[in-house]
């Protein structure tokens, strides 16, 4: 849409104007946004129409046709394209005047009845075999790309080429897809090799293509498979057989290249190297031993020893068995085939273990715990205590110099000593999680404000006592509970149907907390209404003797406590029964 704006005079479009306010950073709820709202929000809003217009959708039950979009008329006095006011119409509904007036209009300049090669109506659900190759016209075209040709040349479908067309090519561009898709070959297809299928010479690209568009139990695919898949269907070249496992990362030379054993598939694929042939016979003579192993029963850790897992270097160059490699590669061949038990493991730890393996630095001192939330400023980055804990401490030894820095910079950001008596925000955990304070110098959560008290903070500090004072208004809320009666008690071993599925009644109390379902809410009655009878209960007074299950007077009998019985209306065990009475039945009640 366009609209005439005073300022300058000249017409710009809504969607600059919305364009501007981004570039400009003009926020919301500010007097800019407000005025510049005021002035266009008439012109350049709608609300979207539930069945929108189309110039050539159907009209009066007519079929819908095609948009010729780069077709020029005219428009409110001005020269414009048809797909500029399609665009424009969307914003109407399908049902409304504007809407059938812009169809009368200009339907006829801007919509075309344009031949398809299949029938798309819905009763017929025939589909267009977009990437199926045909000839035409003496070349080779998709059947996707006949139908472009369809509305670049305008071809309409009462015309006499659209019936010549459709007569060649409709039972090879289309189809009716099956509910379960016929595949000839599990996995791997000689594409080129030319088979005899319907009575004419095919590729066996093209019969799979074809059968895809059978029924998987129908006769023909079944009849098609018994006598084309040995030759158009084969086993891929497996270096490793059944026995082996493949080691995805071990790099070989091949053809002249360096490659890794797991890209050695899909080239075999590429090249149609088959299992049992002379070709792949001496691939895997070649690369077998390389490239696949028998997986140890205890694998060697190069990095293990009697006290301590130590970790690998992922980067130091070495020399092992008269090879250069480097620390991490030598510790992922040794774990991976190599028995913690053999003399090779052995004769590996004492060449390499001295220059490959390190006891990793660690920013908290023993007894502290990781804080994985917090940031800081690394080398000019702001990254996480978490990854300063897990990524940026990788190959840095807790002996070394760089150790010791980053323990003297980080540690009092990154690290907290867990509080005897942690302070606790909110009763019961009712925050607000949605709700954002300014704690600490910066925008939080109030979720992660009572995490942060909780985990570093003791109850009675003043940082505690001041944190409750300024934050508990606006980052708690009183709870419901699903109780009607506040004295109840909630059974715990009751369960009910509650969000699609079977819930104990403790569960509520997760629920009220993680969706902020305040006391005295209207959800809070209705779960109240629904679930209090049966999740809650008055406690019994103790002063008086519990009801047990199995006491007769004052003879006492063993409870057998897996056998399934009727109990308030529901099965239960004898234990759960024993339970319930116990918690909730005087021993002189009934």
């Amino acid at each position: 849409t366009q609209v005439d704006t005073e300022v300058v005079n000249e017409t710009i479009t809504c969607s600059s104007v919305d364009a501007s306010l981004y570039m400009d950073f003009v926020e919301d709820d500010t007097d800019e946004c407000t005025a510049i709202k005021a002035e266009y929000t008439s012109e350049c809003c709608f609300p979207f129409p539930k069945t929108p217009c189309g110039l050539c959708k159907g009209l009066n039950d007519t079929q819908s046709m095609t948009l010729l979009w780069a077709e020029e008329v005219e428009y409110n006095g001005a020269s414009v394209t048809c797909g500029v006011v399609d665009n424009i119409v969307n914003s109407e509904e399908a049902n409304s005047l504007l809407c059938s007036s812009a169809q009368e209009k200009y339907r006829e300049d801007c919509c075309f009845d344009k031949c398809s090669l299949c029938d798309t109506k819905p009763a017929e659900g025939e589909q267009l075999a977009w990437d199926f190759v045909v000839d035409f016209n003496e070349t080779s075209k998709t059947c996707g790309e006949i139908e472009a040709i369809f509305t670049a040349e305008q071809v309409n479908s009462k015309s006499e080429e659209c019936r010549d067309v459709k007569s060649d090519y409709h039972d090879l561009c289309c189809f009716r897809p099956p509910t379960s898709p016929c595949e000839l070959c599990s996995e791997f297809v000689r594409w080129d090799e030319i088979v005899e299928f319907d009575g004419a010479n095919a590729t066996c690209k093209d019969v799979v293509a074809l059968l895809k568009r059978e029924e998987e139990i129908g006769d023909k695919c079944l009849m098609s498979t018994n006598l084309l898949e040995a030759s158009c269907c084969y086993e891929l070249c497996n270096v490793c057989g059944d026995s082996l496992l493949l080691d995805w990362d071990a790099v070989v030379e091949y053809d002249e290249a360096q490659v890794s054993c797991g890209d050695l598939k899909p080239i075999f694929g590429k090249n149609e190297i088959e299992h049992d042939t002379e070709e792949c016979a001496t691939i895997t003579s070649n690369y077998q031993d390389l490239c696949c192993y028998y997986p140890p029963i205890s694998p060697c850790n190069l990095c293990r020893t009697d006290s301590d897992f130590l970790e690998a270097y992922s980067s130091v160059e070495i020399e092992l068995w008269g090879s250069s490699t480097n620390c991490s590669d030598a510790y992922d061949y040794l774990i991976k085939r190599i028995e913690s038990e053999s003399d090779t493991c052995s004769s590996a730890k004492e060449s390499i273990f001295n220059e490959c393996c390190y006891k990793k630095c660690a920013i908290c001192g023993e007894g502290f715990f990781q804080d994985f939330n917090e940031k800081i400023d690394f080398g000019g980055d702001t990254i996480s205590c978490l990854q300063l804990h897990t990524v940026r401490t990788l190959d840095v030894s807790a002996e070394s110099e760089e150790c010791s820095i980053m323990q003297s910079q980080y540690s009092e950001t990154c690290c907290y000593d867990a509080p005897e008596v942690p302070c606790i925000l909110c009763v019961e955990g009712a925050v607000q999680i949605t709700v954002e304070v300014d704690f600490r110098g910066q925008t939080q959560s109030c979720e992660s404000v009572a995490n942060y008290l909780g985990s570093r903070s003791n109850n009675g500090t003043e940082e505690c006592t001041s944190s409750i004072s300024e934050f508990r208004d606006f980052c708690c809320f009183d709870k419901c509970t699903i109780c009607m009666n506040e004295t109840d008690m909630v059974d715990w071993e009751t369960y009910v149907d509650f969000d699609s599925s079977s819930q104990s009644c403790g569960n509520f109390d997760w629920y009220f907390t993680s969706n902020v379902v305040k006391k005295g809410s209207q959800e809070c009655t209705d779960l109240q209404m629904a679930y209090s009878e049966k999740c809650c209960y008055a406690p019994i007074d103790y002063t008086v003797p519990a009801c047990s299950l199995c006491k007769q007077g004052e003879v006492w009998y063993d409870l057998n406590g897996d056998i399934q019985v009727e109990f308030e209306g529901e099965p239960r065990s004898c234990n759960e029964v024993s339970n319930s009475l116990f918690r909730k039945s005087e021993d002189s009640s009934e």
